[in-house]
């Protein structure tokens, strides 16, 4: 084509709606402006800016969430994995942020997520292997150059392909502070970072215990190895034993297991596209970080503990949106730098709460069956950006309690949320860097839980076994070479 360099052309696997796989011809083109071109089978797919740079894959992890794809609200066909470990010109060894937003292309001013410090929930960025831009189980990736992360000369690739779901079990940590008694359940792939995060955060000096919640027996000694004080059988936890469970289960029937072993605070950390406890939208749930609570005072000013970023209120009012159908009495006593809207869901349009980010730093439901609608209000139009709630990310929903004329609800949800007083606390990605920092400076406790992940390395030309062979092996790793 007139004006344009060929740069990679190369068949890589995709996945379909249906959630089949088929093989897809794929070029990557760089034009004289600099600008990219991606061509699917003959087709423009995406046009990108200058700021990208073609890297040749040699790892790719595949998870839960690449298995889950068809699931997901985003465009199909897509190549995924956004578990990357790359090589530049130069040869030398580089992993991949997976946010493709305003951070990535140097212009974090123009966002006021990105400028008070969450690029990673742009509402305008892509997201590697999942939401537009191809991800790396393939030949070659195109990652922004802000993205792009220099693996430490002592980290190998197959310790750095462990850097993005490392780095997301790390920023579980920073929501809330681990304490007291906490559970992991779950001892998978997610769950064994999870309980490698923890243990590597006390040897910081951090005071908690940690124990594995396992369903199998088998998993007991693997889950010993990882270094946990003690191993339980997720079925015999009374309720109430653990100050703070992580959920990492990769199952809809794991936040059931996780609500009763609490005794405050539930961490959702599995993604699975499908419906949990009767709610649908629970994995955008998880991918907008938000928390979910019962309703009181004090958590209308709820906020992450341990994330040091510029105010995410507009001169600090908090924009509460109340449904007509929650019951809370005595509005009017509210702080000053409350603003409340109560329209009906249906008369919001996604621009009209006054904020900074043009939604909620609160919502508060009459019931759980309000939930799917403000996690993904479905008459909003997403106009080309990333879909969005009536809550911005890391923002709170807040059950009201039940009206006195109102039919109690009696899912084991909002039992929990009503009765007992439990906290959901969700989380996604982290800091790459901050991971591959930690496999740099404890090379043997990482490298002990990588190995007993027993990874099953895969050749890019044969993706369908990933597929195959997802629910066998405790992780695949596809050979990119």
């Amino acid at each position: 084509m007139a004006g344009t360099k060929r740069a990679a052309a190369f068949e890589a696997t995709v996945v379909l709606a249906d959630g089949s796989l088929r093989r897809a011809s794929y070029m990557y083109s760089r034009e004289d402006n600099g600008n990219w071109r991606i061509e699917r089978d003959g087709e423009l797919l995406l046009t990108l800016g200058s700021c990208y740079e073609l890297l040749r894959c040699v790892l790719c992890g595949m998870c839960g969430t690449d298995f889950a794809l068809h699931r997901m609200p985003f465009p199909l066909p897509q190549i995924a994995g956004h578990e990357v470990v790359a090589r530049r010109e130069d040869g030398s060894l580089v992993a991949i942020d997976i946010n493709d937003g305003h951070v990535s292309h140097g212009s974090a001013d123009s966002c006021p997520f990105c400028e008070r410090g969450l690029p990673s929930q742009c509402p305008y960025r892509m997201t590697l292997g999942i939401d537009r831009l191809p991800g790396g189980a393939a030949r070659y990736v195109l990652a922004p150059i802000n993205n792009i992360v220099p693996v430490p000369v002592s980290v190998s690739a197959e310790t750095a392909v462990f850097a993005e779901p490392f780095a997301a079990s790390l920023q579980a940590l920073r929501v809330r502070s681990p304490r007291g008694r906490v559970g992991v359940l779950g001892v998978g792939r997610l769950g064994a970072l999870l309980m490698t995060a923890l243990i590597a955060s006390r040897n910081k000096g951090s005071p908690f215990t940690v124990d594995a919640l396992v369903r199998h027996t088998s998993q007991h000694e693997m889950a010993l190895r990882l270094g946990v004080d003690s191993v339980v059988s997720s079925a015999e936890v009374p309720q109430g034993t653990y100050d703070m469970v992580f959920e990492a289960t990769g199952s809809p029937e794991g936040l059931a297991t996780a609500l009763l072993a609490s005794k405050r605070i539930v961490h959702i950390k599995s993604t699975t596209g499908q419906r949990t406890l009767g709610l649908a939208n629970l994995t955008a749930f998880v991918v907008d970080e938000l928390a979910l609570a019962s309703f009181s005072l004090p958590r209308v000013q709820f906020q992450w503990e341990n994330v040091a970023v510029a105010p995410l209120r507009s001169k600090d009012i908090i924009s509460v949106w109340v449904s007509p159908h929650a019951h809370v009495s005595h509005v009017d006593c509210w702080p000053q730098n409350v603003r409340i809207v109560t329209a009906p869901l249906r008369d919001l349009q996604g621009e009209n709460s006054g904020t900074i980010f043009g939604v909620f730093d609160v919502a508060i439901i009459g019931s759980l069956g309000e939930f799917d609608d403000v996690v993904r209000p479905p008459h909003w139009s997403s106009n080309g950006k990333s879909p969005q709630g009536v809550v911005r990310a890391r923002g709170i929903i807040l059950l009201a309690p039940q009206r006195p004329d109102q039919e109690a609800e009696s899912s084991a949800l909002s039992r929990a949320l009503l009765e007992r007083d439990i906290e959901l606390y969700s989380s996604r990605c982290g800091d790459i860097g901050e991971a591959l920092s930690v496999f740099e400076k404890q090379p043997e406790l990482c490298s002990s839980v990588i190995r007993r992940l027993n990874p099953h390395r895969i050749p890019i030309d044969k993706v369908s076994e990933a597929w195959a062979t997802k629910g066998v092996w405790s992780k695949v790793i596809l050979d990119c070479l």
